[in-house]
């Protein structure tokens, strides 16, 4: 993600920052390279939200979940048998631009040992099943309409499959045994979209092939609010690679075997009903909101999609969270020529996000920041900062490293429009920092600007 302009960045040095934020100043090339990568930097609670263990839902939902995961895809149609690995999975990053992300990979495949229970780890060597491949980004662009990154059940080139898509071997709802897969990555991307990449893409070979919206605690959701595999998402990955559950399976039997799995490994489900917000995808909501996000349509084109989708959503159950997602989602296509109706589709979004969710979600977090900005532009700084302050130990804990970076960014603005200037040259000096490690220390001037802060702060 790219970083907007914001309008409180007033003094030469924070311009200068700006600048880098949106790459428009110096030359803002992007280098394919991995190397050297940001460190990651301190922060009190980052990744505290991204734990494992029992998901206080009911077992019986869960199993539900489970077979719409692993049965259906993204496309509506339908696997007939089960499909999983039998072998153990062998990641490789083929190209020596993502070297660097091997210490990351293999935190994250560790993590999928542990709390999955899956047989996977990295290697350098010929063994490899599961490869990680940079691909040229204009082909990528050109071939794909929505879709940034993109698993295929085959070990394959990009052009093999940009050529063939539909063929036999790259569709998932014919694999029973999954043995081969490649992930396919833009050469451009910056860190932080390797990393979800990487992560999201990985999740998914393993055999969950489908992303419903009305998942709240899922990875598996195209509103991307999540950028690691949730607890959720490992208990339905270490359910289908229990020695009960068997590839070729029906899924009226994977359903009884997934239920008998999660009454033993998720006791807390047992006694829990299905909750009312447990409502079934609604294909033609569905298609509304990726539309909205489609780019190859006008901005007003997208605007009345969103639109479309939010009357459809007002049908939904009380508590289904896709009602205050199609809010967010109208106010940010309308917030640039209507703010003050962005301001109410945010207010609504968050009051309703947090009944339905909580305060500590990830999505009330992401609609503060962008209330936030609102606010900064009316220059109502103290409302502004609130904001904030709420949000950011909330992302920080779901480790959303693009959203941190700018609420950082916003939180300087705020500060800075408040006569705060130390404060604000400290939150200025966080934000480069997400910023570095979010986008990388080649990224424009971002690097240059940091040691610009530093000295001015000392």
């Amino acid at each position: 993600m790219r970083f907007q302009a914001g309008a409180g960045l007033r003094s030469g040095v924070l311009a200068g920052a700006l600048c880098a934020f949106v790459a428009s100043c110096g030359g803002g090339e992007v280098e394919t390279t991995s190397t050297p990568l940001a460190a990651k930097p301190a922060t009190p609670t980052t990744g505290g939200a991204i734990v494992d263990g029992a998901v206080s839902r009911s077992n019986v939902g869960i199993a539900h979940d489970f077979v719409e995961l692993v049965y259906r895809n993204e496309q509506g149609r339908s696997r007939t048998q089960l499909s999983r690995w039998e072998d153990p999975v062998r990641v490789r990053l083929e190209n020596p631009e993502l070297a660097g992300y091997a210490p990351f990979l293999d935190d994250f495949l560790k993590r999928m040992r542990d709390s999955a229970q899956v047989d996977i780890s990295r290697t350098v060597t010929s063994d490899a099943n599961l490869h990680v491949r940079f691909v040229e980004a204009e082909e990528m662009r050109r071939a794909l309409a929505s879709a940034f990154c993109i698993v295929v059940p085959d070990d394959a080139e990009w052009r093999e499959f940009a050529h063939s898509a539909d063929a036999e071997r790259f569709r998932w709802s014919n694999k029973t045994k999954l043995s081969e897969a490649t992930v396919f990555i833009p050469a451009d991307a910056v860190p932080f979209e390797v990393r979800l990449c990487l992560m999201e893409e990985i999740t998914q070979a393993l055999g969950p092939g489908n992303d419903m919206f009305r998942l709240a605690d899922s990875i598996f959701n195209d509103d991307n609010a999540h950028s690691a595999p949730t607890a959720f998402d490992m208990l339905i990955l270490r359910t289908l690679y229990d020695e009960r559950m068997h590839p070729g399976i029906a899924e009226d039997e994977a359903y009884e075997v997934a239920l008998n799995v999660l009454n033993d490994i998720n006791p807390v489900g047992r006694a829990l009903s299905e909750s009312e917000s447990a409502s079934a995808e609604d294909a033609a909501w569905r298609r509304l909101m990726v539309l909205s996000f489609d780019r190859r349509f006008t901005v007003d084109e997208r605007e009345s999609f969103a639109r479309q989708a939010l009357a459809r959503a007002k049908a939904f159950p009380e508590n289904d969270h896709r009602l205050p997602f199609s809010r967010y989602r109208l106010a940010l296509a309308v917030s640039p020529d209507r703010p003050n109706e962005a301001e109410v589709m945010l207010r609504l979004a968050i009051d309703e996000y947090q009944r339905i969710l909580g305060e500590e979600d990830i999505r009330v977090a992401s609609a503060r920041l962008y209330y936030a900005k609102l606010l900064n532009k009316r220059e109502e700084f103290e409302k502004a900062l609130r904001e904030l302050e709420t949000a950011l130990p909330v992302l920080a804990a779901y480790e959303s490293e693009s959203r941190i970076a700018e609420a950082l960014k916003e939180k300087h603005d705020a500060l800075y429009g408040l006569g705060r200037d130390n404060e604000a040259i400290d939150a200025a000096i966080l934000s480069l920092d997400w910023s570095l490690y979010a986008l990388g220390p080649t990224f424009g001037d971002l690097a240059e600007v940091r040691a610009q802060l530093g000295r001015l702060r000392n």
